[in-house]
């Protein structure tokens, strides 16, 4: 074997050790963040779980006629509007985007509520923050009872 060959074996060889000894010390995304907390011997005032996240539909935005690539709403754009338009980005927990609803999240409810209050301009375009998922309809219709029947067979056959 060359060196070249020796070396190349070793290299394969150490990172293989390294990727083992890696995932041997990672913790759990709760260890790390409980750790991180306890380092720095702060109190956890708030639960980003206790805030519910606002939404905005992209069809607001955009009308019915579904956007060009070029002309996608992006993560970085949304952050930056909100940052400079509602509060400091700081209290933005995070941005999700499913299907034309983008879900934001705050860790705090005056944040939340600030939002949801004054909407937002999106390209020079208001746009109204829902303060529930506008998609999913809940108790419009009071007449209407849901039923849900278990065990029913998934084929009929003739018994006679």
């Amino acid at each position: 074997m060359s060196n070249s060959a020796n070396n190349t074996n070793n290299t394969i060889e150490n990172l293989e050790v390294n990727q083992t000894n890696d995932k041997n010390n990672m913790a759990d995304t709760i260890e790390t963040y409980s750790s991180i907390l306890q380092k720095q011997n702060t109190k956890n005032n708030y639960d980003v779980e206790d805030v519910k996240p606002v939404f905005i539909l992209e069809t607001d935005l955009f009308g019915n006629t579904k956007p060009s690539r070029d002309q996608f709403l992006t993560h970085i754009e949304l952050y930056k509007t909100i940052d400079a338009t509602i509060c400091p980005a700081s209290h933005l927990k995070g941005l999700q985007r499913v299907r034309g609803l983008w879900r934001i999240y705050f860790d705090s409810e005056i944040d939340r509520e600030s939002l949801i209050t004054s909407g937002i301009t999106i390209r020079n375009k208001y746009i109204q923050v829902y303060s529930r998922n506008p998609r999913i309809i809940v108790n419009e219709r009071p007449t209407y009872l849901k039923i849900r029947v278990k065990n029913v067979p998934c084929s009929a056959g003739r018994t006679d």
